[in-house]
C-alpha cells in the first residue's frame, strides 16, 4: 500500500529531470547506506554492552566460554594426529600422496 508521502514523492520526482531524479535517488541511496552503517554500530555496541554485563554478573560464563575453545582446540589437534598416523601408516610407495598441513 502506497503513502500519501510516497505518491507525493513519486509525483514531485516525475516532474523532474533524468539527471536531478538520478541525482536525489544517489542522495537517498547514500543517506540510507549511512543510516544502516550507524544502525549497524549501535547494534554491535548493544551486543558488547550486554555480553560485558553477561560477564560481569555471571563470571562462570566466560570460564564456559574459554572451555568450548579449548576443547575445539582438542578436537583439531586430535584430528590432526589421526591423519599423520593415517598416512603414516599408508606403505611407502613413490607416487604416495604427502600431508600438507594447511
Amino acid at each position: 500500500m502506497t503513502t500519501f508521502n510516497e505518491l507525493l514523492n513519486q509525483a514531485a520526482l516525475s516532474v523532474l529531470d533524468t539527471n536531478q531524479q538520478s541525482a536525489i535517488s544517489q542522495q537517498q541511496n547514500q543517506m540510507l547506506q549511512n543510516s544502516l552503517v550507524q544502525v549497524r554500530r549501535e547494534i554491535a555496541a548493544l551486543k558488547s554492552s550486554i555480553e560485558t554485563q553477561e560477564k560481569a554478573f555471571n563470571p562462570v560464563l566466560e570460564l564456559k566460554e574459554t572451555l568450548i575453545q579449548k576443547q575445539k582446540m582438542e578436537q583439531e589437534i586430535w584430528v590432526e594426529i589421526q591423519k599423520r598416523e593415517l598416512f603414516s601408516a599408508m606403505p611407502s610407495t613413490e607416487g604416495r600422496l604427502t600431508l600438507v598441513h594447511e
